[in-house]
């Protein structure tokens, strides 16, 4: 159940910001599940700080971490439900930067990042993509909460792998200078 954990571990710090947990509480429809916080300030006060949120990921169990991956995915709108599901093989290890392809984050960058052949160093290099919004705040050096992305093997090529979720944050520390990044991969075998 380790991908049910990282996935929320990393989703639900975004409820302590005011827009996020009122866009989680409109599109999510998961306040009936695993005791989530039924209003904005209860969410802001319940996930303030990354230790608050592994405190209450680490409590849920399994059935909870199904079910509320299940509505953030629903919030997020990143069809997560179709990436991760229970007996699933899962490993974490370290990957090389070099041996790292992503996912597109945001859709209106999607040619920029096939242009790129969905190269990690690639896409964290290219100053276009660090320009625009999502980026553009976050300078070498930033703090990533979670330090660990979810990936799949990457079918055509051998020992690559591609991030399914948490494209910010691996981009994030490439751009800190890390030369391998922790991930918790999922096979759909």
């Amino acid at each position: 159940m380790d991908q049910f954990v990282t996935y929320l571990r990393a989703e639900l710090r975004k409820l302590g910001d005011e827009g996020d947990a009122a866009d989680f509480l409109a599109k999510s429809g998961c306040t009936e599940v695993a005791s989530v916080p039924a209003s904005r300030e209860r969410l802001l006060e319940a996930f303030a700080s990354q230790p608050q949120v592994d405190e209450y990921v680490f409590g849920l169990d399994d059935a909870d971490l199904v079910a509320l991956t299940r509505c953030c995915g629903r919030w997020r709108n990143n069809n997560i439900a179709n990436d991760l599901w229970p007996g699933q093989a899962v490993e974490t290890i370290d990957v090389a930067v070099g041996q790292i392809l992503l996912r597109p984050a945001e859709e209106r960058l999607h040619s920029d990042f096939a242009r790129l052949g969905w190269r990690l160093v690639a896409i964290a290099g290219e100053r276009y993509i660090l320009e625009q919004p999502e980026y553009r705040d976050h300078k070498p050096g930033d703090c990533v909460d979670v330090p660990v992305c979810i990936a799949k093997p990457e079918p055509d090529e051998p020992r690559a792998f591609r991030v399914i979720d948490g494209i910010h944050p691996a981009i994030q520390m490439y751009r800190n200078g890390q030369a391998s990044i922790r991930l918790c991969v999922v096979c759909d075998r």
